[in-house]
């Protein structure tokens, strides 16, 4: 299934809620879903994580 946003769209929503707006306002106010920008938010926190040895 074809994704209902563009990238730039759903860099844009991580963006704002990176900030500080909370997720559910902007789930609301953009076409990416609540699920997904939980999805997304928790993978960019995490990161790549620490080089192995």
């Amino acid at each position: 299934m074809k994704a209902a946003f563009t990238e730039k769209q759903l860099e844009e929503a991580i963006d704002c809620i990176l900030a500080g707006e909370k997720l559910t306002a902007v789930a609301d106010s953009s076409p990416v879903s609540l699920s997904t920008l939980k999805r997304k938010v928790a993978a960019r926190n995490k990161g790549p994580g620490p080089e192995g040895p």
